[in-house]
C-alpha cells in the first residue's frame, strides 16, 4: 500500500517505521526543515520494547509535497496543527485516498471531514506510547491498542483496509461501531492526566502518589462525562475512573505527551483537551471548574516560554 504520513513526530515515526518494515511504500511529510534534513540523512530508528531497533530509510519531504497517488493518508500532527495541515493538503491528496487520524483531543474529525469529506475519513484512537529523542529517533515505550471506525455507515472497505495494514505492521487493532465514543473516552483520560503531569513534571505513575491529585483527575472526568451526555456521545468505555487508575499503573514510567511538549518549549494540546471540554460545556451551560482551572494554568505555563521575550 502507498501511505503518506503527515507529521514526523514520535507517533508518526513509529507508525512509519513499522509500516515500512511490513512492505508498504511510505512517505513522511513534516513542517520542520531541519528535522526533514536530519531524517533524510539518518533515516528513522525505533527502539522497541524488547530492546531491538527497527531502522528504516524512509523518504521524507517538506510539507509542500503532494500525496496525489497514495492509498492512505495518516494524520499524525499535533491537534493544534490539524487545521493548517488539512488546508495545506486539501488539493494535494488524490480522491481515492482514505484519510486516517490517530490524533489526540477533540475536534480533529470535524476539521478533516470539513476539508476532505466525511465519507473518506477513518477515525482512530491509539494508546501506543513513544518518546522522540531527536528527529527520526524514537523509543517505543508502550505497546497497547488502536481502534478504528468509519465516520459514516458503508465505510467497511476503507475501515477494514486501514485496520488490516496496521495489523500487518504489528499493531493490535480493533474496529468499533462507536469510534467517536472511543475518541471521547481517550480525550477525557488525557484531559485528566496530561495537564497535571505537565504542571508537576511527574511521570504518569507518580501522579497517584501525590495527595489530592487523584481527586482532581476524577473531577476532570466527572465534568467530561456531563459534557459528553449533553453532546449525546456514548463513551466507550463508559466507566472512566477505574480506567484512569489502570492506565496510570500501565503507563507508570511514561512522560505524557504534554509534559514532553512543555519540556521542549512547544505549544501543547491543552486547547483540544480541557479547553475543548470547557467550550462545549459553555454551550450547554455546564460548570467545569476543574477543566477551566487546568486549562488556564497550562495556557499560562505556555505563555511563560512561548512569549518569554515579552
Amino acid at each position: 500500500m502507498r501511505i503518506g504520513i503527515i507529521g514526523a513526530g514520535a507517533i508518526g515515526c513509529l507508525f512509519a517505521a513499522r509500516l515500512k518494515r511490513s512492505g508498504n511504500d511510505v512517505l513522511l511529510v513534516h513542517n520542520d526543515r531541519s528535522a526533514v534534513s536530519e531524517i533524510r540523512k539518518n533515516g528513522v530508528s525505533v527502539r522497541e520494547l524488547d530492546g531491538k531497533t527497527i531502522r528504516a530509510q524512509i523518504p521524507i519531504a517538506f510539507t509542500s509535497a503532494g500525496l496525489y497517488d497514495v492509498d492512505l493518508v495518516l494524520f499524525a500532527v499535533k491537534a493544534h496543527d490539524t487545521e493548517d495541515a488539512a488546508r495545506q493538503y486539501s488539493k494535494k491528496v488524490g480522491g481515492q485516498a482514505t484519510i486516517l487520524t490517530l490524533q489526540n483531543g477533540l475536534g480533529n474529525l470535524q476539521v478533516l471531514a470539513r476539508v476532505f469529506g466525511s465519507d473518506r475519513i477513518v477515525a482512530g484512537s491509539t494508546t501506543e506510547a513513544s518518546l522522540l529523542l531527536r528527529p527520526g529517533e524514537v523509543i517505543h515505550t508502550g505497546a497497547r491498542s488502536t481502534v478504528v471506525g468509519g465516520m459514516k455507515e458503508r465505510m467497511a472497505r476503507r475501515v477494514g483496509s486501514s485496520a488490516a495494514v496496521l495489523r500487518e505492521a504489528g499493531f493490535q487493532v480493533s474496529i468499533s461501531q462507536n469510534v467517536k465514543g472511543v475518541i471521547w473516552s481517550k480525550a477525557m483520560i488525557n484531559a485528566a492526566i496530561n495537564p497535571l503531569s505537565a504542571l508537576t513534571r511527574l511521570r504518569n505513575g507518580e501522579l497517584k502518589h501525590v495527595k489530592g491529585l487523584m481527586e482532581i483527575m476524577f473531577g476532570v472526568l466527572r465534568e467530561g462525562v456531563k459534557v459528553s451526555k449533553a453532546e449525546h456521545v456514548k463513551l466507550e468505555p463508559s466507566n472512566l475512573e477505574p480506567l484512569l487508575s489502570r492506565i496510570l499503573k500501565a503507563s507508570a514510567p511514561n512522560q505524557s505527551s504534554m509534559l514532553q511538549d512543555v519540556e521542549k518549549g512547544r505549544k501543547t494540546e491543552i486547547r483540544q483537551l480541557n479547553g475543548a471540554i470547557v467550550e462545549l460545556a459553555k454551550k450547554h451551560r455546564i460548570c467545569t471548574p476543574y477543566n477551566v482551572f487546568l486549562a488556564t494554568l497550562v495556557l499560562g505555563l505556555e505563555r511563560s516560554y512561548l512569549h518569554s521575550c515579552c
